[in-house]
């Protein structure tokens, strides 16, 4: 039991680290297409909403960015341990795929 909890912890980090780095990417390339594209007194953020404060909008799109790859790492982290679960090399009984499928959500 403990070897399939490490598997699924190490799947789980890298997701988690990948989606870090997709996150911190999007953000400072973000940032950088915001500075370019204020204008004189008003910044845009990726809401449509006006502000004359740069790191308010920094900070809004980070709070979306952060929200989406959120919902990304839920699907992901979902996919993933059912993938594991479902995996023939944990079976150590004989068990159909339903009863199987059944036993995880239960």
């Amino acid at each position: 039991m403990a070897a399939i909890i490490k598997q699924q912890f190490l799947q789980k980090r890298k997701d988690a680290n990948l989606i870090l780095v997709l996150q911190v990417i999007a953000l400072i390339f973000i940032a950088i297409l915001t500075l370019f594209s204020r204008d004189e007194h008003q910044i845009y953020s990726s809401y449509f909403m006006s502000s004359e404060y740069y790191w308010e909008v920094i900070f809004q799109t980070a709070v979306g960015i952060t929200l989406l790859m959120d919902i990304v790492y839920a699907v992901l982290s979902s996919y993933r341990n059912e993938k594991i679960n479902l995996s023939q090399t944990w079976n150590l009984i004989p068990v159909s795929n339903a009863k199987l499928w059944l036993s995880n959500i239960i």
